[in-house]
């Protein structure tokens, strides 16, 4: 079943997702943020921070 996008809750962050460059679905009735537009430096230091992260004890 499909409902068109103004139809759907919006969460609470939506502004914030937008802001991200967040491209949305419907799952449920609510608009939820499925993909973001990136540049490629940010979603490499994105992935770089998470990796530090997960070796540093």
């Amino acid at each position: 079943m499909y409902q068109s996008p103004t139809t759907l809750t919006r969460p609470p962050l939506h502004a914030v997702h937008v802001e991200l460059g967040a491209r949305f679905t419907g799952f449920a009735g609510w608009s939820m943020p499925l993909r973001y537009q990136m540049r490629a430096s940010a979603q490499k230091r994105s992935v770089c921070q998470y990796e530090r992260h997960q070796i540093q004890p």
